[in-house]
């Protein structure tokens, strides 16, 4: 199912982190042969992204540079907007974390579509990502000024704080087993092992 056809949106894949506790890139590991990225990128595709823009530590082709680098995942978010402002009409953004391998089409289009009828920020209960941000001056501006504020803390830039900041609505959902993080090795073999049994 495509949810273009309600307005256009485009989606970010956050896979700028550092993978310290994994011990290698997240983005690169594999499931049934296909790479995280690969099938975070296939995903938004599926469900009518305009356009898909990659957070990345690297200058790797169709990779989307920060702004404002080593600002962790809100600087990958606020490029993300600006982009989408100069190339899409200022068009919304679906935010992806690369450390959620069973996001399913479902989860993703319930977000979108209910960000465009409300014309809000929504996200899942206890899960900041993946979320649904509109694309406004407000948003922008707030992140701005954030990003560009030497004194602002870690706390102060955290996406659950944004999110909050900017009024998200919290949706609940029915698949939270489809919201689990790997970010050690430990729970990506339990996830590898999970899925072989099934």
């Amino acid at each position: 199912m495509s949810t273009n056809k309600i307005r256009p949106f485009v989606g970010l894949i956050l896979a700028g982190g550092y993978s310290s506790r994994m011990g290698e890139d997240k983005a690169l590991l594999e499931i049934d042969g296909e790479t995280l990225l690969q099938r975070n990128i296939k995903l938004l595709k599926q469900i009518g992204a305009t356009d898909v823009f990659v957070s990345r530590n690297d200058f790797s082709e169709g990779s989307l540079p920060d702004i404002y680098p080593h600002q962790g995942p809100l600087s990958g978010i606020h490029s993300a907007l600006f982009q989408s402002q100069l190339c899409y009409n200022s068009a919304p953004i679906i935010v992806l974390p690369i450390d959620m391998p069973l996001l399913s089409e479902d989860l993703l289009i319930c977000l979108v579509e209910a960000g465009l009828t409300m014309d809000n920020a929504v996200h899942y209960i206890e899960h900041p990502l993946p979320a649904f941000i509109p694309n406004s001056n407000l948003t922008r501006e707030y992140l701005e000024a954030i990003l560009s504020d030497i004194s602002a803390t870690k706390p102060s830039r955290s996406i659950r704080r944004f999110l909050t900041r900017i009024d998200a609505v919290q949706l609940s959902t029915g698949e939270n087993d489809k919201l689990i993080n790997t970010n050690t090795p430990e729970q990506w073999c339990d996830l590898i092992n999970s899925l072989s049994r099934n």
